[in-house]
């Protein structure tokens, strides 16, 4: 047994107060016996030995009543272990009291003197025993960790997620965000530690978890706290924080969890570490979760932008959609939509503005002024207005006006102030690229038409000089004197096998182009060797009513928009082509009830030379995931549009309202040109290849014929060395200039939109991207040093703004049950956080045992004196 505040134990000296008060009180004053109350003596003699048993009894209360105050408030504490060993002694003792009380009974009333010392014998005997075991135990038992004397190695988590950055809209308490909160609690806790304590603060990020150097390192690295767009999930935090407690040679080890037990930390946390048993190891590690609280708060959210074509024409203005709502947090809404709908009739709720801006294309910014960044202007150039009421929501739609070419950036923003200003704007970025040219051969016009439509969305082929597509037709003839280098994308419709052998198309393909292949009855049963096609097998008429198409990878860009809620099946095929798929190949679309495929993407590589296999390619000579060398092709194995006569049985893809085959077809092309890849947003926390165009392509070509032909003559050498080729020249060639070309970077510069200075960034003459590594927050990423407004746009998910809290049964299946304390008050982490798992606290019993000898002892004593005052009347009379 230890105790908290043991020189409190010296308080039970007061003890002595009673004595003397009983002492004093026993001095009897002078006796006058008058003659007519005589004969009340022989009453009184009966009555004195009970008397005096109560005095004995009143004395022994008040002395207990100080020594258990005095024992209550040096809070005693006994070790686990030994809680049944000092259980049974506190038994044996209760057991000697009751002895002694019975005893004290029987003198009172007058039992035989053998019942008498009987009860004594066996109360001293009881109290003996119980006093000298615990004193045994107390003298030998395991020390008992206090730990306000003793050390503490604390590990405090704050969990500063996106939903920490939520403020209060007057709830009665503290004003501030929540993560301001977490800072209060923190540094509160830590500024009640020992000073030898060893302490380490962890938030959401992927920073390591260290120990601070002292306790006023750890207060400013807690008000150095600021809410994280970008975090680690909580177990592996609490799992860093677990592991770093277990280095330290302190005993007492604790992690408190301060978190505002939002769903979107604790509701999606996947346990890919064991946290549960790394803190339940032995010696085990206390563990407390300290939730804020929700607070009351009303939250406008706007979802992530949906643009509709997000690398349009120049000169053509786009639609760009979201969806606002507004919702109740820490408060109670409408009850019903009966009550909605009151409100709404009664027009309640708040009129909401929002506007959509574009930033200025400024060659000259960003740049850093005084050391600070000055980013372009936004203009606003669309606004609408929507009423909202609790728990409603409402469809934007606002309108991008005409831009020039290059990559434009914007936003769209809530205007006014609200609870949670994360969401209060959304980011994007469109990239205005000019039109793609496409090569259509087919030796049916009306079938060439018809895929132009889909493709150019206009009556004529290229008739629009701003168009996204400008469409060329040729007949399969006339493909050999045809300059593939001129178009980004092909398109053979129902093409014969010369025109799939043809080993130009293949040297297209292997040099980036894009091929879309639409196989018909033109192939013929002819062997087919293309080193571009996957083999055929054999054509396939399918009996009955036929079979449809089936998308079997939903999230590739051609198949995306039409992989859910698509009426396949109103688009009946009957004839196609079996084909043998390569293992590199991607089967994006397949027939229902077979595993044929239907659509197939492949990459082609570039040759490689005398039997080498490129660095980035897999053993059937296809590129690897992500290979910027080679170019795409796309084979759907029947024909479209299916228009002519020999192509009409083959599938109703083009029937009746065939908007699913239209969009098919216009994915595909841009697919194959790469404008479906040129889209400028992500996530906040994903890498992102910004494509940066060579602007001084043309500048070192031209530098690079001028050196050939002057180091050509054998008359250049390297800076230090002797000219004329004698001994120590060298001679440098044009392969030594292409080498030189080759490894040539050039540097440029990322502004990352919280304000923080430009990264540098080198880009290899021979990429055509770089990557951004750093996508912490949300915003317009601005890469200067190439082409002017080059750069990209990052938001945070919808899902990061999930305000729902999780319950007890979600907390025990991410921590483990019985392995935490839920804290909820200061009070209650005080308990929690500086408890010792090995530590049994006496201070609540103490203090309850020192109430009840109080009790009795004011009980015993009105009793005593009132009995006293009613027998002394007769003798003062």
């Amino acid at each position: 047994m230890s105790f908290l505040n043991a020189t409190l134990i010296f308080g039970s000296l007061a003890a002595i107060i009673p004595i003397v008060l009983h002492l004093i009180a026993r001095r009897e004053p002078r006796k006058v016996v008058f003659p007519s109350v005589a004969f009340l003596t022989r009453r009184v003699d009966s009555h004195r030995s009970r008397m005096r048993v109560r005095r004995w009894w009143l004395l022994a209360l008040r002395i207990a009543a100080v020594a258990a105050l005095a024992f209550a408030l040096a809070r005693p504490a006994i070790h686990q272990s030994l809680s049944l060993t000092w259980l049974t002694i506190g038994l044996v003792g209760a057991a000697g009291l009751a002895l002694l009380v019975m005893a004290s009974i029987a003198i009172s009333k007058g039992q035989s003197r053998n019942v008498s010392v009987g009860l004594v014998s066996g109360a001293a005997a009881a109290l003996l025993f119980a006093g000298v075991w615990g004193a045994y135990t107390y003298a030998s038992g395991p020390a008992v960790s206090l730990d306000t004397t003793d050390p503490v190695a604390l590990a405090i988590v704050l969990d500063n997620s996106p939903t920490s950055a939520l403020r209060s809209t007057g709830d009665g308490r503290s004003s501030g965000d929540q993560v301001t909160r977490m800072q209060e609690v923190a540094a509160w806790m830590v500024s009640r530690l020992p000073a030898t304590s060893r302490v380490a603060v962890l938030d959401r990020s992927s920073a390591p978890a260290v120990f601070s150097l002292d306790v006023g390192g750890a207060i400013s690295k807690i008000e150095q706290t600021s809410v994280r767009q970008v975090v680690q999930p909580i177990t592996q935090r609490v799992d860093a924080a677990a592991r770093l407690l277990r280095t330290s040679d302190l005993t007492n080890r604790q992690i408190l969890i301060i978190t505002d037990l939002a769903t979107s930390t604790w509701g999606d946390s996947v346990s890919e570490v064991a946290a549960d048993d790394t803190y339940a190891a032995d010696p085990p590690i206390g563990v407390t979760v300290y939730d804020v609280g929700a607070i009351d708060a009303t939250n406008r959210h706007l979802s992530m932008p949906r643009i509709a074509d997000a690398t349009p024409p120049m000169g053509t203005p786009v639609p760009i959609t979201a969806t606002l709502s507004q919702q109740t947090i820490g408060q109670v809404g409408p009850a019903d939509a009966g009550d909605q709908a009151a409100v709404e009739s009664s027009g309640g709720g708040r009129t909401v503005t929002v506007e959509l801006e574009l930033f200025e294309r400024a060659p000259s910014l960003p740049v850093v002024r005084d050391g600070k960044v000055v980013y372009p202007a936004a203009r606003s150039v669309d606004r609408t207005s929507v009423r909202l009421i609790p728990g409603s929501s409402s469809d934007l739609l606002l309108t991008i006006p005409s831009l020039s070419l290059g990559v434009h950036h914007g936003r769209i923003r809530l205007t006014g102030n609200d609870s949670m200003p994360l969401d209060d704007a959304r980011y994007f970025s469109v990239s205005v690229l000019p039109p793609a040219s496409v090569l259509l051969v087919s030796d049916d016009t009306d079938e060439a038409a018809a895929i132009a439509k889909v493709i150019t969305v206009s009556a004529t082929i290229a008739d629009d000089a701003n168009a996204e597509f400008q469409v060329e037709r040729i007949g399969h003839g006339d493909l050999r004197v045809a300059r593939l280098s001129d178009y980004d994308a092909i398109v053979l419709l129902d093409p014969p096998i010369a025109v799939l052998s043809d080993p130009t198309i293949a040297e297209y393909v292997a040099g980036g182009g894009g091929v879309l292949v639409s196989l018909g009855p033109a192939a013929g049963d002819t062997a087919l060797e293309s080193t571009f096609m996957p083999p055929l097998v054999l054509r396939w008429r399918v009996p009955d009513e036929g079979t449809f198409l089936q998308a079997s990878r939903t999230r590739h860009p051609v198949t995306e928009a039409v992989s859910e809620d698509t009426p396949w099946s109103d688009f009946w095929v009957h004839q196609y082509w079996q084909v043998s798929p390569a293992p590199g190949d991607r089967v994006l679309m397949r027939y229902a009830g077979t595993d044929h495929p239907a659509l197939i993407g492949r990459r082609v590589a570039i040759p490689p030379k005398s039997g080498d296999v490129p660095a980035d390619s897999d053993p059937a000579g296809l590129p690897a995931a992500g290979s910027e060398t080679g170019g795409s092709v796309l084979v759907l194995t029947t024909p479209v549009p299916a228009l002519a006569k020999s192509t009409r049985s083959w599938n109703e893809l083009f029937g009746t309202d065939p908007w699913p085959a239209f969009v098919l077809i216009r994915q595909s092309i841009e697919f194959l040109t790469g404008r479906s890849q040129n889209g400028a947003m992500t996530l906040v926390g994903r890498p992102y290849a910004v494509r940066v165009p060579d602007a001084n392509a043309d500048a070192e070509t031209g530098a690079a014929e001028s050196s050939n032909i002057a180091l050509g003559t054998n008359t250049g050498t390297i800076a230090g060395t002797n000219a004329g080729g004698g001994p120590g020249s060298t001679d440098v060639g044009p392969a030594a200039v292409d080498a030189s070309l080759a490894t040539r970077s050039t540097r440029l510069q990322v502004f990352p939109p919280d304000g923080r200075l430009p990264v540098p960034l080198d880009k290899a003459a021979a990429a055509d991207s770089v990557v951004v590594a750093d996508v912490s927050v949300a915003g317009t990423y601005w890469v200067r040093g190439s082409s002017p407004g080059l750069g990209f746009s990052a938001n945070l998910p919808d899902n990061a703004f999930n305000f729902d809290r999780v319950d007890a049964d979600r907390l025990d299946q991410v921590l483990g049950a019985d392995r935490y304390q839920l804290a909820t008050t200061r009070d209650e982490i005080e308990m929690s956080d500086q408890r010792s798992a090995s530590r049994v606290s006496l201070h609540s019993p103490a203090m309850l045992l020192a109430l009840i000898v109080f009790l009795l002892e004011q009980v015993l004593g009105n009793r005593f004196y009132r009995t006293s005052s009613r027998k002394s009347q007769p003798a003062a009379v």
